[in-house]
């Protein structure tokens, strides 16, 4: 393919870019940079980073003339680009409002690290004085240690507020980068490098294509454990790059956006997954979804179970939002639901009692099922319960028990009765779960506020508390006003249409 690939022009180039004649006809094709314009528009992500990369294109580099008419070319887009925002919604003039004052920090960013590169000494006191001038709120007239919340241009996703100045330093190199700490408003830290005196664009290019590539073999179900970080280059002088960081030989970021492993699970589950996504994604939770399937495959011992590919999913992530799973009928089949718990060793779910899959056929029709309880795993129950209460300033804790019908005594009483005695105050909530409902999958009948919910429950877990409260908010609102709700709710509408109207309620 690349050998059938063609210089382009000048001429060509504009053609292709310069906005539409008003007089073209409907029917013709729109421009290239037409249809970019009306993509970015309303999205504000496209729109962070079509702004950066033609505002590189338009700095005069004062070269040849066929650079100035391109650049030239490019002048034109960016015009049209803000004109087309700044005439447009609220929605599109809140997008310009955030790319002007993106401008205004990386100006006074670029004139803080020239006034460090410029002071007399070694790296250690260039590094002291960074720190005082980002701590300084007069220093360039703009208080780096907080500022008012915009996205940061490098990852858009995240909302940054403002710079930790202790917790930055320089790297030991002829450009000494700056390592800069920023803080999010869900209150997660970002890190990042700020490097002044290269031009990034090269590494934009090829970290780009190596995330596109990651992500084309993931849909093959192929990984190769790539790495890739962001990398924005916001002038031909400097820019940005996000900072990985390795732990326990797991590839994470340093990052708002977070990695999650998502199990759609069967009947209604890919549904209701869909409908989750889709909320997350309108409020903008920094969440990538890494998504497997746990359709039990047959293991070495004859019996059938989790793939490995699920597991190790799990392993690598540390988190996961898992839909409703179905354990086929048959000898053989181990429970699915059971399974992940054991795997993973799951801190709020019981493994035991009737979860302890302990069975026999004793003759033919008598089944021997053992029920077994430890003290250990009653105790996390009962801690994490209270925990949960202490998080969420709830008064009391429930212990539902049958130590009526059993009268040994029981590990959850005891287990509960000792950490009330070490809490002082709590509350905890079974959480209702629900089936696969294959009567109702592909239907667009499904009502998807179980799995949503438990997805709120995952943000709070992570830290992100912000997009938590709004979509609960949202939800709370749709379920109240009762005008827009499935079947099994009272109403008549579809799934989509609740989810619709729970991202129409987010604020």
């Amino acid at each position: 393919m690349m050998k059938q690939w063609a210089p382009m022009d000048v001429e060509d180039a504009l053609e292709l870019l310069t906005p539409n004649d008003p007089t073209e006809s409907t029917e013709e094709r729109l421009s290239l940079a037409t249809f970019l314009i009306s993509r970015a528009r309303n999205n504000a992500v496209l729109a962070n980073y079509l702004y950066w990369y033609l505002l590189i294109e338009c700095e005069d580099r004062q070269t040849g003339a066929q650079d100035l008419a391109i650049r030239s070319m490019y002048l034109t887009v960016m015009r049209n680009f803000s004109h087309q925002l700044a005439t447009g919604t609220t929605e599109h003039q809140r997008t310009r409002s955030f790319l002007a004052r993106q401008q205004v920090f990386i100006d006074k960013l670029v004139k803080l690290v020239k006034t460090v590169t410029r002071e007399s000494g070694n790296r250690n006191k260039k590094a002291e004085r960074l720190q005082q001038l980002l701590a300084d709120p007069d220093a360039f007239k703009f208080n780096f240690a907080n500022f008012e919340p915009m996205p940061f241009p490098l990852d858009p996703n995240v909302t940054i507020k403002g710079i930790v100045a202790k917790k930055a330093s320089l790297f030991k190199s002829a450009l000494m980068p700056s390592k800069l700490t920023f803080l999010t408003t869900e209150g997660v830290e970002y890190e990042a490098i700020f490097k002044h005196g290269d031009d990034l664009r090269q590494d934009q290019l090829i970290l780009q294509m190596i995330t596109l590539m990651d992500k084309l073999l993931r849909r093959e179900n192929l990984d190769l454990k790539l790495t890739p970080y962001k990398v924005l280059a916001t002038s031909s002088k400097h820019g940005f790059l996000q900072v990985p960081v390795t732990k326990a030989g797991t590839a994470q970021y340093s990052s708002g956006v977070r990695r999650v492993t998502l199990i759609p699970g069967h009947g209604i589950g890919p549904e209701i997954t869909v409908a989750v996504q889709k909320i997350f994604e309108a409020a903008k939770v920094p969440i990538e979804w890494d998504e497997v399937d746990v359709t039990a495959v047959r293991g070495p011992d004859g019996k059938f179970g989790i793939p490995q590919k699920a597991i190790d999913s799990v392993n690598e992530n540390k988190i996961g939002l898992k839909g409703p799973l179905m354990t086929p009928v048959g000898k053989g089949y181990r429970s699915l639901n059971l399974a992940l718990r054991k795997e993973f060793d799951l801190y709020a779910n019981n493994t035991e009692g009737e979860y302890s899959g302990i069975e026999h056929e004793i003759v033919d029709g008598v089944v021997q099922s053992i029920k077994l309880i430890t003290e250990e795993a009653s105790k996390r129950v009962a801690e994490f319960a209270f925990e949960f209460a202490r998080d969420n300033k709830r008064k009391k804790v429930t212990a539902v028990h049958k130590a009526n019908i059993m009268s040994c005594p029981t590990c959850t009483v005891t287990s509960c009765r000792t950490c009330a005695r070490v809490w002082s105050e709590a509350w905890a909530s079974p959480r209702p779960v629900h089936g696969t409902a294959p009567a109702i999958a592909g239907q667009d009948k499904a009502n998807p506020t179980a799995l949503l919910l438990s997805g709120v429950m995952m943000l709070r877990h992570m830290g992100i508390k912000e997009q938590a409260e709004r979509i609960q908010a949202a939800c709370f609102k749709v379920l109240k006003e009762g005008q827009v709700l499935t079947e099994d709710l009272g109403g008549k509408s579809t799934c989509t249409a609740y989810t619709n109207e729970i991202i129409k309620n987010l604020d």
